[in-house]
Order: C-alpha cells, then sequence, then structure tokens
C-alpha cells in the first residue's frame, strides 16, 4: 500500500511539473515576465519535493517516474 501510495503521489507531480511547463512556454511565447518567474518557481517546488521524496521515502531500488 504505502508503494501504491508513493506511485500516485509521483504520478501527481509528473502531471503538474507538465503543466506547468506548458504555463510556462507560453508565458515565455507572450513574453510575460512575472508568469515566467511564477511558473519557474512552480517547476523548481515540485522538482525539489521529487528530490526529496527520492532521497528520503521512496523505496531505493523502484523508479517511480
Amino acid at each position: 500500500m504505502p508503494n501504491e501510495y508513493s506511485v500516485e503521489i509521483h504520478r501527481h507531480i509528473s502531471a503538474r511539473l507538465e503543466a506547468a511547463s506548458t504555463r510556462l512556454d507560453a508565458a515565455e511565447d507572450s513574453s510575460n515576465s512575472d508568469a515566467q518567474a511564477y511558473w519557474k518557481g512552480q517547476i523548481a517546488e515540485l522538482q525539489w519535493l521529487r528530490d526529496y521524496l527520492a532521497e528520503h521515502v521512496d523505496l531505493k531500488n523502484f523508479t517511480y517516474y
């Protein structure tokens, strides 16, 4: 059960990262610097969360994403 929960968390993070990347691309096309900064921050936070989970929570012999 905990492993399945971790898989779902990583799927959620992956979906959020993809959405943030898409929005960042759109913000770069429109030259909106505030939106670019916001989406870059969202991507950095999600990546930090993924790295934290990989280091402290995830099973070491299982690939989650």
